[in-house]
């Protein structure tokens, strides 16, 4: 499948420029540090970092296994057609039991892409939906935003957890995690309707993804907010993000939003299916 130039330069814009905002703001931090805090800004950071390296792995791969082909063959025969029609080698499967149904792709460069599927997410979906869904997150190794989502969203997730009470400093560190987590925001909602008009590119089917993601935005609506605390971890990578309470995000929704609305992106695929349809009029 064509590969989006559009989503290739905000790649790299991303990629730049988070990391330099971020280590230039972390600079001053520790410019304008009193010495004798200084032990604990470290410590505070090298903390911050392992809490939120376990809790996004552990969102990711809590209860997952990889999936064999005997297991499901369905799912493996579409998905193996449209690798195919991608132009891309198969990923792994990883099956995972959270109570949330989606989808999300972990590609860590020099490994294989891992593509997860919630086992609530596979029982859910129609075989056309599922392919639908596949065919958005292969368009996400396709586009090769996979892997820079997951070279850069990861660290961002990872300062943003580091926070300690009472700790001003630990405040300003937070600060510049948010501020890198915006940047992947930025990313995040545009590689999502880029991935959405891949998919409608290699299955041909935009109306199937639009059902899912109505499907799955209903039933994440349902779902107590408890259980989806460890999902949110993952939310720029989710095939849909999970609801937020966060006072941040309900009152600067465009701003912090990992994803467009879904009713934007069923509108973008009803505008891709309509165009589909033009030339057998």
């Amino acid at each position: 499948m064509p590969r989006s130039r559009s989503l290739a330069v905000r790649m790299v814009l991303v990629t730049v420029l988070t990391p330099v905002i971020a280590v230039g703001l972390l600079g001053l931090v520790f410019v304008f540090t009193p010495g004798r805090w200084m032990f604990g800004l470290i410590l505070g950071l090298l903390i911050g970092a392992v809490a939120g390296t376990f809790k996004v792995i552990k969102a990711a791969d809590d209860e997952a296994y990889v999936l064999l082909e005997r297991e499901d063959p369905e799912l493996f025969a579409v998905l193996d057609r449209l690798c195919a029609l991608a132009d891309i080698p198969r990923p792994s499967v990883i099956l995972s039991d959270q109570a949330q149904p989606n989808s999300w792709v972990i590609h860590f460069p020099g490994r294989p892409p891992r593509l997860h599927v919630t086992r609530a997410l596979r029982e859910m979906l129609t075989i056309e939906e599922l392919q639908a869904v596949l065919g958005h997150e292969l368009a996400h190794i396709a586009n090769r935003d996979a892997r820079v989502m997951t070279v850069v969203g990861l660290p961002a997730a990872f300062m943003k957890q580091a926070r300690a009470a009472g700790s001003l400093v630990i405040v300003f560190v937070w600060a510049i995690g948010a501020l890198s987590t915006l940047g992947v925001s930025m990313l995040s909602r545009y590689r999502e309707l880029t991935a959405d008009a891949g998919s409608a590119v290699i299955t041909g089917r935009p109306s199937a993804l639009a059902s899912a993601l109505l499907k799955v935005s209903d039933s994440l609506g349902r779902i107590p907010q408890e259980d989806l605390r460890a999902a949110s971890a993952l939310n720029a990578f989710n095939l849909v993000a999970t609801p937020s309470r966060h006072w941040l995000a309900r009152r600067l929704p465009r701003i912090t939003s990992t994803h467009p609305p879904v009713q934007a992106r069923i509108d973008a695929l009803a505008r891709l299916e309509e165009a589909q349809q033009l030339p057998r009029l």
